[in-house]
Formats: C-alpha cells, sequence, structure tokens
C-alpha cells in the first residue's frame, strides 16, 4: 500500500466509521470532486447526498436527517460560507467541514470561528478527510450524550 493510503478493507469489515454510517451532504461545484469524493464516503459505509451548488443544497435539504455536510467554500452564486451562515440562520446545527483550493487564512478563520469542524485543502486526502468525518461523528456522539452547550469536545484532534 502506497504511504498516506488509506486501506479500505478496514472499513469493509466493519471499522468504527462503517459502523456508524451516517448521511454526508456534499456540496461541491465540481463534479470531478463530487464523484470522487462521494465514491470515497460511500466505501467507507456513509450514505451521501451529493450536490452541485449550494441553491441545489438548500432546495432539497432536509433539516431532519441527520448527518453533517462537506461543502466547497468557493463557490459560484452562494458561496460555502454563505450556505453556512445560511444553515446556522435556519437553526440547523449541522457540522461542516470545509474544502477549498485557496482560501486565504482570514477566510478560514472565520469559517473555523464560526463552526466548521476542518478545513481542507484541494486535492482532499482521503486521510485527512476520513479524520475530519471521525472528528464530526465524535462530535455529534458526545452532543447526544451531553447536549450542545455542554458536551466536550473529543480529546484528540485527528490527523
Amino acid at each position: 500500500m502506497r504511504r498516506g493510503a488509506v486501506d479500505r478493507r478496514w472499513f469493509a469489515s466493519g471499522g468504527e466509521l462503517k459502523s456508524q454510517a451516517t448521511t454526508v451532504f456534499l456540496v461541491d461545484d465540481d463534479p470531478g470532486v463530487v464523484r470522487d469524493l462521494s465514491r470515497s464516503l460511500r466505501t467507507a459505509g456513509h450514505n451521501v447526498r451529493s450536490f452541485l451548488s449550494s441553491r441545489d443544497f438548500l432546495a432539497e435539504h432536509d433539516l431532519t436527517t441527520p448527518g453533517w455536510a462537506v461543502l466547497g467554500f468557493a463557490m459560484p452564486g452562494l458561496s460555502g460560507l454563505e450556505l453556512q451562515n445560511a444553515l446556522a440562520t435556519s437553526g440547523n446545527q449541522r457540522h461542516i467541514i470545509f474544502m477549498s483550493r485557496n482560501a486565504d487564512i482570514a477566510s478560514s478563520v472565520q469559517a473555523m470561528k464560526r463552526g466548521a469542524v476542518d478545513f481542507l485543502m484541494k486535492p482532499v486526502k482521503e486521510r485527512a478527510l476520513f479524520a475530519a468525518v471521525q472528528y464530526a461523528i465524535e462530535r455529534d456522539r458526545q452532543i447526544a450524550i451531553y447536549g450542545p452547550s455542554c458536551a466536550p469536545l473529543p480529546a484528540t484532534w485527528p490527523r
């Protein structure tokens, strides 16, 4: 196996991510990114709903479906940051992982201050994506146990 690769057999054999199937809302304007990340996430056992624009996502998004979102940061029309704001305004506290080719530090910090779980650079490496996903799953689990205002952060930041 090449260095940094993810052993998919771990997921297929019932690894931690596989046993906690969740819905991933994947939103990016690049069809190739959506296709590749959808395939990786499905292989890891997640249900994936993919969208090529923020507007399509908002038109079809079901607030009652549990899960988290992987958003492109600089999309035409409604950007990822604007989509994050729209979700927060609607009362949805969905965990968000951003991805971008060229975001500046100030924008990344702004997204994290508004509650993003992680900010990944494109091309997204599977190992980094799965670590961010595991963190989001653990965060959801702790919120379910302790409630949103008093849930401790997971013990270690994944990397």
